[in-house]
């Protein structure tokens, strides 16, 4: 079979037929002779945005109930109910299990630098009595905490323009936008645990500072 032609719209609804092939008579009948045939009907509503309705009674009709799964009929309405379900759920799995790893990610660092703090405040104490300056100290504790954060805030952005690549290849969507805001939420936040971390780590070592 030679083909002559494509086009890019799907001649049924999304999830439906995925691929379909339009054939001249003749191959359809050799076709017929091993396939069984069904029949599918389609109708092509104007006002997509307003068809809920309608798409309801001919379900209704058809298999005598309305359901947003089906296997006999597909609308607008359902195949956007449908996937609005699946990314919501995908959404939320994604969004919680984010947030879990970011709060343990952050917990992890903050409560490690607190601790190390601790152990570190004799020799910052000897430190001050040699004239460390508040300016010197700051450089300091950037300097031991800012890698902790910095190092993995760059891989897992690296690691995530990477499958955000690959998704705008694969499913032909723009996710610059997007990536962008969820980024800088992201750094935002992150920004927020480091100034947390260096605080209370710059507090701890130079509460004795003037003994």
């Amino acid at each position: 079979m030679q083909f002559v032609g494509f086009r890019e719209f799907p001649v049924f609804n999304t999830g439906f037929a995925d691929f379909t092939v339009v054939v001249n008579q003749r191959v359809y009948d050799k076709l017929l002779t091993e396939f069984r045939p069904e029949q599918v009907f389609i109708y092509n509503v104007s006002e997509v945005d307003h068809s809920e309705k309608l798409g309801n009674r001919i379900q209704q009709a058809v298999e005598g109930k309305v359901s947003i799964w089906s296997n006999k009929m597909s609308s607008y309405f359902s195949n956007y109910h449908i996937v609005s379900i699946l990314t919501g759920a995908i959404l939320f799995v994604g969004v919680f299990i984010g947030i879990v790893f970011f709060l343990a990610t952050g917990s992890i660092i903050y409560f490690k630098q607190v601790t190390d703090a601790y152990s570190e405040e004799p020799g910052f104490r000897i430190l001050f009595k040699l004239g460390l300056t508040d300016r010197e100290l700051r450089q300091i504790i950037a300097s031991q905490i800012g890698p902790l954060f910095v190092v993995p805030l760059l891989f897992g952005i690296s690691h995530s323009i990477i499958a955000m690549i690959g998704l705008a290849k694969n499913f032909d969507v723009s996710v610059k936008l997007p990536f962008i805001i969820v980024t800088s939420i992201y750094y935002v936040f992150y920004g927020v645990y480091y100034w947390l971390t260096a605080n209370n780590y710059r507090n701890i070592v130079s509460r004795h500072r003037h003994d």
